[in-house]
C-alpha cells in the first residue's frame, strides 16, 4: 500500500497530462504522444523505449475514441485517409532505417522551421471556411501524397507525432475544412500508432500499469474533445494549433542545441 501511495501524485499527474493530450489530440488531429512520452520519461522515469511504447498505446486509444465518433458524424474522409497512409507508412519505415545514419538534430531544425511556417500560415489564413460538418473538396492529391511521405519520414526521424503535419496537409493541400482535416488526421494517426504499438508490445517495451492510467486519461480527454469541437470556432482551433506547432518548433530547436 505504501508503494502505491508514494506513486499516487505521479499517477494523478500522468492522468491529467494524458487527459489534456487526448483532448488536444481529438481537437487538432495530432495524437497527443508528444505530451505523453516526455511526461512518462520525466515523471515516471520510464526508459525511453518503454515510454514511447506506452505512449503509442495512449495515442491509439485517443484515435479509437475520437475517430469512432467523427466517423459516425461523417466528418472523416476515410478513402482519402487510406490513400495518404499508403505513402505515410513507407516514409516512417524509411526514417527508421536511416535514423542511425542522419543526425536527427539537423533534421529537427529543418522540421522546426517548417512547423513555424505552417503555424504562421495557419494564423494568416483567417478567412471564412466551408461547412465544418462534412469534408471539403479534394485537390492536389499527388502533392498531398508526397507531403504525407515527407511527414512520415520527418516525424519518425525526430520522434514527433505525424498529426502535426497531417492536419495542415489535409487542410491546405487537399482543401478540407479544419475540423474535417483534424478528424481525418486522427483516424490516420491511429493507423500508424496502432502498428507501432503492436511492435513495441511484441518487444516487451510497454509498462502496462502506467499504460492503463494513460489510456483512461486519453479516452476521457478525447471524448471531451469531440464534444468541444462541435461548438469551437474554426479560427480558435487554428490559433490553438498554431501555438502547439510553435511550441514544438521551439522544442526541436532546443534539442538541436544540445
Amino acid at each position: 500500500m505504501a508503494y502505491y501511495l508514494r506513486w499516487m501524485p505521479d499517477i494523478l499527474l500522468i492522468f491529467l497530462i494524458s487527459f489534456l493530450a487526448g483532448m488536444l489530440g481529438s481537437l487538432l488531429g495530432i495524437g497527443g504522444g508528444v505530451l505523453i512520452a516526455p511526461s512518462l520519461i520525466v515523471f515516471v522515469h520510464l526508459p525511453v523505449r518503454t515510454a514511447v511504447g506506452t505512449s503509442l498505446l495512449g495515442v491509439t486509444a485517443t484515435s479509437v475514441t475520437a475517430a469512432g465518433i467523427y466517423i459516425k458524424r461523417k466528418m472523416t474522409d476515410l478513402k482519402l485517409a487510406l490513400i495518404l497512409e499508403t505513402t505515410t507508412i513507407p516514409g516512417a519505415a524509411l526514417s527508421a532505417f536511416l535514423a542511425s545514419r542522419i543526425p536527427s538534430k539537423y533534421i529537427g531544425s529543418v522540421l522546426g522551421f517548417v512547423l513555424l511556417y505552417v503555424a504562421g500560415n495557419m494564423l494568416r489564413k483567417s478567412q471564412a471556411v466551408p461547412d465544418e460538418s462534412t469534408p471539403g473538396s479534394r485537390k492536389n492529391l499527388i502533392l498531398a501524397a508526397l507531403a504525407s511521405f515527407s511527414a512520415g519520414f520527418l516525424s519518425g526521424l525526430v520522434g514527433i507525432g505525424g498529426g502535426v503535419l497531417k492536419t495542415p496537409i489535409l487542410h491546405f493541400l487537399v482543401g478540407l475544412p479544419f475540423k474535417a482535416a483534424a478528424a481525418t488526421s486522427v483516424f490516420m494517426v491511429g493507423l500508424t500508432s496502432s502498428a507501432g504499438a503492436v511492435h513495441y508490445m511484441a518487444r516487451g517495451d510497454v509498462d502496462y500499469p502506467v499504460a492503463a492510467v494513460v489510456v483512461l486519461g486519453v479516452i476521457g480527454g478525447a471524448y471531451l474533445g469531440t464534444r468541444v469541437i462541435k461548438r469551437a470556432a474554426p479560427l480558435l482551433l487554428k490559433k490553438i494549433f498554431s501555438l502547439v506547432l510553435a511550441l514544438m518548433a521551439l522544442k526541436l530547436f532546443l534539442e538541436a542545441l544540445k
